[in-house]
Order: C-alpha cells, then structure tokens, then sequence
C-alpha cells in the first residue's frame, strides 16, 4: 500500500492507530505538504459537491469528532509523536481534511441510494449437522442449534461477509480479492482461503478458532492475532483470559459424531450435551463446580458421556423430573 493511500484509508475509511501514526509520519517528510496539498483538494472537491447541510446539530456534533481525533493525535502523552510546529500543521491539517470527509463526503453518502443486499438464513437444530454451498464455493458446517447468515450474492461486495451464531466449519473457496470474513459476536475471522472451525455459542463461557489448514486472521476488539494449520485460540469471556496454543487435535470432530474437549468448563461441557442430546443439564444446587475436561467420547446417548464424565472427573448425574442433575 503506497504512502497515499494509506493516508486515504486513514481519511475515508476504518483504520487503526499505527496506520494513522504512519499517514501523520509520511506528511511530515519533505515531499508531505506536495502530498497533503493534492489530497485537500481531493477532499475539498468532493465536499463541494455535497448538498448543503439541514441539520447544523449534526454538524457541529462531527466536527467536534474531528477536533477530538486532533487532540487525541497530537497529545503530549503520546510518546511515539514528537509534537514539533511541523506535526502540529500536519495533525491540523489532518484534522481538517478528515472533518471534510465526514461532514461532506459520509453527508451525500447517506443521501445516495443504497443497494439493497437479500440475504440468507441457514440453522441446525438440536442433534443435527447441516452443511451448506456458499454462492463463492464456500462450504460450511453447522454444528447442532447453529445458525449461519449470508448475502445471497457477494460480487459487489469488498469482502465475503458471513455471520456464525453458534459453531461452524469452513472451507473457504479461496478469492485473494475478496477476503471471507466470519462474524461472531465476540470476535471476527478473516481469511482467503483455507479450513479452520468456530466455537461461539450464546452463553457458552469459552470461544474457540481451531485451523485445519492455511492461516487465518483473529480479530478482538484489542487483540489481532494470526494462526497457522494446527494451532487453536481460545477465549474465556467470563475471565478475559486468551490462550493460542499449537497441538495437532482433530478439527470438528464433530462432523462425524465425536465429542471433543480441551480443558473445556463444565458448563461448556453440560450446553453442549444439552444441544447434542435435546435435553436439559443442571447442576446441584450449593456445590462449587470448576473442573475443566479434556477427552473424547462418540456421541450414543447423553447416559454413556455422563458415565464417563463421573468416571474421569468425579461428577456423578441423576435423572429426576426429565433433567440430568450433576453433582458431587
């Protein structure tokens, strides 16, 4: 990506703190003000094309975002910007341009017509397994009480967005133009190609991203990582705690009826065998339980995993009133 650009995407478009520490560095060398001056014209054109503005508290509202993005730029705690009279012109300018964009540019862009994107709708129920094409090739896996949503076409779109409720595998059909992009509600995916399996189940304590193969892209709000074939992410909401881990496991065993947990929760361990098994999974009242379980087990009847689990952990079950009841 050329200096210039980085420098529009830092005024157009999303960006992160150390692309827009860079965009400020490039107008602060010596050909940055021929550089500045040709994109605040770009700029200033594409804002004198936008109709004037009807609502002036808007407008005030965005400007003061601009002059905040200023203050937060070229604050003397920022220990990675050396606040000369340079930076501070540039930063201001910066500042301006980006004020331009947002009350101008992002102003006619919501006057535009939109295009309409239909969308589509595919879920497991309890015990199942459902495996859906993608209009790109793509083919997905959806665990049990799993539901997957996707545009019925994604040609127009700068990358193939999905969004996961619950677990999935994928075999991305590999476009380097069009990134595939996987959205949970706790953590985005993204990649060009290759194999990796998603664990994100609504009340489930840990979410989990494990490759099978090529790489993929983990995007947390605070945390971006990268991870290769063999390697698994974990992260337990209720702590806040993230592992990544390399161990050669057997990706979504579960596609032929395998249980599979690695230090998994209890309770992760007793949602799952609720959704596997379409039953109900408590635990006894006034005990403590933190174990975490590791092993496999086929999936025959929810009796032979809970013999098991008392067998390795010590948890014994009981069935009353048409609910498994765990305790010690």
């Amino acid at each position: 990506m050329t200096q210039e650009e980085k420098i529009k995407r830092y005024i157009d478009g999303p960006y992160t703190r150390n692309e827009a520490n860079e965009a400020l560095q490039a107008l602060a060398r010596p050909d940055g003000e021929t550089l500045f001056n040709r994109l605040a014209d770009t700029v200033a054109e594409r804002a004198e094309a936008c109709p004037p503005w009807t609502d002036e508290a808007e407008r005030q509202r965005l400007d003061a975002e601009a002059a905040a993005l200023l203050r937060q730029l070229t604050s003397p705690h920022k220990k990675n910007i050396p606040l000369r009279r340079k930076w501070l012109s540039v930063a201001a300018g910066i500042a301006a341009l980006v004020s331009l964009s947002v009350c101008g540019v992002l102003y006619l862009n919501r006057l535009s017509p939109k295009v309409s994107v239909d969308y589509r709708e595919v879920a497991a129920s309890y015990g199942e397994v459902k495996t859906v094409l993608l209009p790109d090739g793509t083919q997905v896996s959806l665990n049990a009480c799993s539901r997957l949503v996707y545009p019925e076409d994604f040609a127009n779109a700068p990358q193939r967005t999905v969004t996961l409720h619950g677990q999935g595998f994928f075999k991305v059909a590999r476009n380097e133009r069009q990134p595939f992009v996987v959205k949970t509600a706790n953590l985005d995916v993204k990649v060009l190609g290759t194999e990796f399996d998603i664990k994100s189940y609504a009340g489930d304590e840990v979410v989990s991203v494990n490759v099978k193969s090529g790489k993929v892209q983990v995007d947390m709000p605070d945390v971006s990582m990268k991870l290769y074939a063999d390697e698994q992410f974990h992260y337990n909401i209720l702590s806040n705690n993230l592992n990544k881990q390399a161990e050669e496991l057997e990706v979504a065993a579960w596609q032929h009826g395998e249980l599979q947990f690695n230090n998994t929760p209890i309770q992760d361990v007793a949602r799952e065998l609720e959704r596997v098994f379409h039953c109900t999974v408590t635990f006894a009242p006034g005990q403590c339980f933190d174990n975490k379980i590791t092993g496999s087990h086929t999936n025959e009847s929810v009796e032979s995993v809970l013999e098991s689990l008392a067998y390795i952990s010590g948890i014994r079950y009981k069935k009353a009133d048409g609910q498994y009841i765990l305790y010690k």
